[in-house]
């Protein structure tokens, strides 16, 4: 493969999983635990970048409907 065409496959192939992974994502609402709602966000991992931790810790907060770092986590029905 050519160098031109090879920075065309890469940018595709970005642009493809970037759209994959939009689809796939889950948007959640992170509250407090009075219940008021803090921020939504687009993703879990999106989540776990905000408050600097693993996303499998609030994925597992969603699933066992836990507290986890002084916040509630919730799926956000469409």
């Amino acid at each position: 493969i050519r160098t031109g065409q090879l920075e065309a496959f890469q940018k595709g192939a970005k642009a493809a999983n970037r759209n994959l992974v939009q689809e796939r994502s889950q948007p959640i609402v992170q509250k407090t635990l009075t219940g008021s709602t803090v921020q939504n966000h687009v993703s879990i991992n999106e989540a776990a970048r905000t408050i600097d931790c693993n996303p499998a810790a609030i994925f597992k907060a969603l699933k066992y409907a836990r507290p986890y770092r002084g916040y509630t986590w919730e799926r956000q029905h469409a």
